[in-house]
This record gives structure tokens, C-alpha cells and sequence, in this order.
């Protein structure tokens, strides 16, 4: 699960900023977890 959001995420910021939105999805994933 955690590979599927960085995948998701990282082709989501990847126009944006992948830096900002990396930890972001990190904290959520941990967060569900």
C-alpha cells in the first residue's frame, strides 16, 4: 500500500512539487496505517 501512494503521488507532483507532496503522503500513509 505504501508503494502504491508514493507511485500515485509522485506522478501527481511530479508538475507541482514532489518534494512538498512526498512527506505529505508519507504522514497520511502513516497515519492509516
Amino acid at each position: 500500500m505504501l508503494a502504491d501512494a508514493k507511485l500515485s503521488s509522485n506522478t501527481q507532483p511530479s508538475s507541482s512539487n514532489p518534494t512538498t507532496t512526498a512527506p505529505s503522503v508519507d504522514g497520511i500513509a502513516n497515519s492509516i496505517s
